[in-house]
This record gives C-alpha cells, sequence and structure tokens, in this order.
C-alpha cells in the first residue's frame, strides 16, 4: 500500500461491501462529485493537483457520513495503483475524464466488472472531439491510437465507460454522438443551487472584498498561466482570482487591489459580488465558470483568445450560453 501524505480517516476496506470510489483533482469536481445519486458506500479519492487540496482532504475527512473513506495521492497514477491493489473491493467508479491513452490502459488494467463513470468538468465534456486544431501531428497520432482500441476521442469515449454524468443532458445528447450505447444522465441538482449548499467547505473570501457594494469592478479569471492584462478604465477596485490548478500562493500583483485564493470556486466569488449590487467586467478565457452569467446585465465580458481554446471550443461555448439562457 501507498504511503499516505496524511493519516486522518484510515479504514480497511471490507470484502463484505462494493465500493464507489470518486476520484477528484480540483475542488469543482468535489462540487460535482457530490452532486450524484450515489447508492451504497463511497470512497473519496483526492489527488494533489490543485490550491489548497490538502485543506480540503482534512475537511472531508470529518464528513464521515458522507465517506467511508478519504484517501489522499500526490499524482492519479499513485491513486490508480491503489485503485488495483483493491480492486475486487470496487464496483464503480467516478472520474471527471476518461480520455487519453495513459487513462485508457488505467482502466484497461481494471476488472471489467467495475462500471466507470464520467461526470462533467466543464464545457469540455460537451465537444464532440478533443482534437485541437493548431496540434496537427498530435491529432495524426491520435486518430491511429482511436483506430487501433475502438475509443472515441472525447470524453465519455472509452469502451470501458458505462455512463456520462452533465448538467445539460439534451445539449449534450444533441451536440455527442457516440458509436456504441452509453447512459446519459443528469446530475441530481442545478449547479448553482447545489453549488451554494457546498459553501462551508471553501475558504473565506477577504472581508475587505465581501463589503464591496455599488461598485464598478475588475475581475481577472486566470487560466492556467497568469497573463499580462491591461486594464483601460478606472476601476473601483480590481480583483484576480487564480485558476484552481495554480498551487503557489499569489499574495500580491501590483495592478490588483486583491487577490482571491485558487480555491475558492469563481462562482462563488461573483454570486457575492452580484448580490451587493455591484457592476463587474469580467476577463477571462471563455472561463466555464462564467456559463451561468452570460445573460447577466450587470457583467461585461471580456474572452481572451489563448492555445487552451480553439474555435470549435468557443463555438460550443457560445451554443452552451444560448441553452441556459
Amino acid at each position: 500500500m501507498f504511503r499516505q501524505i496524511f493519516k486522518y480517516n484510515r479504514k480497511k476496506l471490507s470484502f463484505q461491501h462494493k465500493y464507489s470510489i470518486c476520484i477528484i483533482t480540483k475542488i469543482l469536481q468535489y462540487i460535482n462529485v457530490t452532486n450524484i445519486d450515489i447508492q451504497g458506500e463511497k470512497v473519496l479519492v483526492i489527488i494533489d493537483n490543485f490550491s489548497n487540496s490538502q485543506e480540503l482532504y482534512k475537511k472531508t475527512c470529518k464528513l464521515t457520513h458522507d465517506w467511508k473513506d478519504v484517501r489522499f495521492f500526490s499524482s492519479k497514477n499513485k491513486a490508480y495503483s491503489w485503485i488495483n491493489q483493491h480492486k475486487f473491493f470496487i464496483s464503480d467508479i467516478y472520474t471527471d475524464s476518461d480520455y487519453g491513452i495513459m487513462i485508457a490502459l488505467k482502466h484497461w488494467k481494471l476488472p471489467k466488472k467495475i462500471k466507470i463513470h464520467v461526470y462533467e468538468e466543464g464545457v469540455g465534456t460537451y465537444l464532440n472531439s478533443l482534437l485541437k486544431e493548431r496540434r496537427k501531428f498530435r491529432n495524426i497520432l491520435l486518430k491511429i491510437y482511436g483506430k487501433m482500441t475502438g475509443n472515441e476521442l472525447k470524453i465519455g469515449g472509452n469502451k470501458r465507460t458505462k455512463e456520462v454524468i452533465v448538467y445539460n443532458k439534451n445539449f449534450y445528447q444533441e451536440n455527442v454522438i457516440f458509436d456504441r450505447p452509453i447512459t446519459i444522465s443528469n446530475f441530481s441538482n442545478p449547479f448553482l443551487i447545489h453549488l451554494l449548499k457546498m459553501n462551508s467547505l471553501f475558504n473565506d473570501i477577504n472581508k475587505e472584498v465581501l463589503d464591496i457594494s455599488g461598485a464598478n469592478i475588475f475581475l481577472y479569471l486566470t487560466s492556467w498561466e497568469i497573463i499580462e492584462i491591461e486594464i483601460m478604465e478606472n476601476f473601483d477596485a480590481k480583483i484576480i482570482k487564480p485558476h484552481p490548478h495554480i498551487k503557489e500562493k499569489i499574495h500580491s500583483l501590483n495592478k490588483f487591489d486583491f487577490v482571491i485564493p485558487a480555491d475558492i470556486p469563481a462562482e462563488i466569488l461573483i454570486l457575492h459580488l452580484l448580490n451587493n449590487n455591484n457592476k463587474l467586467t469580467i476577463v477571462s478565457n471563455f472561463s466555464t465558470a462564467t456559463l451561468y452569467f452570460r445573460k447577466n446585465i450587470n457583467i461585461k465580458f471580456i474572452d481572451i483568445n489563448s492555445e487552451n481554446v480553439d474555435s470549435y471550443y468557443i463555438s460550443t461555448f457560445k451554443k452552451l450560453v444560448e441553452q441556459l439562457s
């Protein structure tokens, strides 16, 4: 067995039970995986791949009514090694992605009796193909891999996957076509309603930020990298919210008045600011966190193109916004 980074909730799995394993690599995925109606006993597996993951581990270890056990691993490879060691205890695996050669190999090693479920992670889940326009040589290799294995190049495309769970089932079924039978399900509750129920898990937002009212606010939601943003207008407050996968703590950036902890969902921050009658200008890389606010008249959106998004992603993003309105 792999040595765990912490030793809070170590429990032995019993041969008398079969367990559902829920894998998360960032806090949004915890929000989503707790919004699935999973019967029986559940084990949470946290990958140390996001800001304040250790804090989430400590908090969830105390939620014994939700989880039979909570495990913490430094990488997905170590997590799946542990899963392989306990594969005869496991009935189901819930994960954010089944896409890629490495994850396919991990699932291929597991007994066929284990059911793989993939839950929505963002706009990428609604793409019918995850091939990137700019990566032509890589696309050729992936297409060869797809033909050889029979795996489709999309979320839910792995032959072992039995179910995809999303917030917008009708839109998903219209946009994502499979060559095999697969179950498409909705989460138990709408995203924003469930998010607000989870508020106690998140670190506190700076009180000064929560006290801002009736102001004109500039908010930058970063992607995996922080880029130089030119702020043209005068704003009452300038706020930066780093991407959850940016694990290094950012204490200050010269042109911003406030830095929000990376692990706080951007949706929570936006809701607080709107509830205080503020007007927002939000800059992002077509962030999924902005999906549910795109029709709000008190928000102006500035979208930045980057290598992370191509025209197909942007088109799907805009269609999904229309579906939500």
